[in-house]
């Protein structure tokens, strides 16, 4: 063998060698996910729930490269979320000390900050952030959010009212019952310290306020009726049952036995009457009137309300069961008993005839769900 050929050999097994471990390098550096690729993996894993992992992806990331500022922003807001927000404020902090970020920036750095103190329940200091982002942007939405928010968690209701006014300037379509019922719980709180003069100066300012609020008034009949004032207390009561007929029941007692005070018999009959014909299928307003009729002995006018009722609300097991007393009270006893057996059937049709999968009621009972397709053989 010439040294040539020796020689030739040699350098074709150099580059041979060469290329393979370049093709191993090329290899190793094509599994080796780049920073990008690692933050589309911790996004990924924040949005699959799974932030402990996430931290984990940003917090390499972040010793990777020092001067990416959104990397740890995210782990600072991940700290938060996992229930650790003095590490987040930790991190904005330092954050918000590094030269040259920008407003921008800086202003999702306040608004992190915010959220890492209403975390902690520091509701001031969250506010104070807020306020640091309107410095910057005096239209900012989430600034104008938060700070109704916050004062509103805080139980700041006064200020509650002022932000909810700029709120709406930004979202119109919010419901402008909301500020009545700040007012509302604001007088709650001086109630709840002794001040009845004042809690009652601000239900009534919050009756004035706007669209009406059943609260201030069944609040303003409990004050009143407790100081003796029944005239008024029936008053604010009627208004509150008018505006609340579903709770009505809450306050009818009260009527009753305030008129009964008052020595005004008749006023009880007549106050039912007169919410019965602005409100002809209340239920509580029917049971009502049908118990004070009872109660007088007038068992057939009470049953004839009952009746009535019944016309509109026919599924109502309290008129039903209201029914069967005033028969039984009169002496009815096969009327009654046709009434019970009628509720039993309705009862047991209900149950019988509803699909226990889905809910679907059918008038016969039901083996093949026609609208979930589910099988059943057990209907008890």
């Amino acid at each position: 063998m010439s040294l040539d050929f020796i020689f030739i050999g040699l350098i074709i097994l150099i580059l041979a060698g060469g290329g393979v471990i370049w093709m191993v390098s090329r290899r190793k550096s094509g599994t080796r996910m780049t920073s990008h690729d690692l933050e589309i993996n911790g996004l990924n894993l924040l949005l699959q729930n799974r932030p402990q992992e996430a931290l984990g992806v940003f917090l390499d990331l972040a010793r990777r490269d020092t001067n990416n500022l959104r990397v740890y922003m995210q782990v600072a807001d991940i700290y938060r979320e996992l229930g650790t927000p003095r590490k987040s404020i930790d991190i904005h902090e330092d954050l918000l000390n590094r030269p040259g970020i920008s407003d921008q920036f800086r202003m999702m750095i306040y608004q992190s900050l915010a959220e890492d103190y209403e975390a902690l329940k520091q509701y001031e200091k969250a506010l104070d952030y807020a306020r640091s982002v309107l410095k910057l942007n005096k239209r900012d939405p989430w600034a104008i959010q938060a700070k109704h928010d916050l004062h509103r968690t805080a139980g700041n209701w006064a200020k509650a009212i002022r932000a909810f006014e700029r709120l709406k300037s930004i979202k119109p379509d919010l419901d402008e019952r909301i500020p009545v019922l700040y007012r509302v719980e604001e007088a709650l709180e001086k109630l709840k310290a002794g001040d009845t003069s004042e809690a009652t100066s601000l239900l009534k300012q919050a009756i004035k306020m706007g669209k009406p609020v059943p609260a201030a008034y069944y609040h303003l009949g409990q004050i009143s009726q407790k100081s003796g004032q029944l005239k008024h207390a029936i008053d604010y009561y009627t208004t509150f049952a008018e505006l609340e007929p579903e709770l009505g029941s809450l306050v009818f007692p009260e009527i009753e036995k305030m008129y009964f005070e008052l020595r005004q018999f008749d006023s009880v009959e007549q106050f039912y009457t007169r919410l019965r014909k602005h409100q002809p299928e209340s239920v509580d307003i029917a049971v009502g009137l049908a118990s004070h009729l009872e109660r007088k002995g007038e068992l057939e006018e009470a049953l004839s309300i009952v009746d009535e009722a019944q016309m509109h609300k026919p599924d109502s097991r309290r008129l039903s069961l209201i029914r069967v007393s005033l028969l039984n009270k009169m002496g009815r006893a096969d009327a009654a008993d046709d009434q019970v057996q009628r509720m039993l059937t309705a009862e047991y049709r209900k149950n019988k005839l509803t699909c226990k999968y889905c809910g679907h009621k059918a008038e016969y009972p039901i083996y093949l769900c026609p609208k979930c397709g589910k099988i059943t053989f057990d209907h008890s």
